[in-house]
């Protein structure tokens, strides 16, 4: 079931997420960054709904050559949630929506 994501994880943990980008990516509002989020899926894990503690993002159509492969685009977990499973629930889910949407292989876009 889908939930509305809290877009502050962004602000305080952009230059973690992003390394480079982010000085480029930082320029943008954070409405920017939402809105093109809206159209990637993206997956979160945590212990309370709506504190994600990490998250996983896929996409279709970034290789012409091979339409039915997605791509994981993002993968992040906060530091305290490292090594403790989240951002594997995450990816997992990124990959079983990508499959049901009918992608039959993944690959790495980071």
């Amino acid at each position: 079931m889908p939930h509305d994501v809290d877009f502050d994880i962004f602000s305080e943990c952009g230059a973690m997420m992003f390394d480079g980008a982010w000085i480029a990516e930082r320029r943008n509002s954070l409405a920017d960054f939402a809105e093109r989020l809206a159209n990637v899926p993206t997956f979160a894990a945590g212990r309370t709904e709506g504190e994600p503690l990490a998250v996983a993002a896929w996409q279709a159509g970034l290789d012409p050559s091979d339409d039915q492969r997605g791509w994981l685009l993002a993968v992040y977990a906060r530091p305290e949630a490292r090594g403790r499973g989240f951002a594997e629930t995450a990816i997992r889910a990124a990959i079983a929506d990508a499959a049901a949407q009918g992608m039959t292989s993944i690959g790495l876009n980071v």
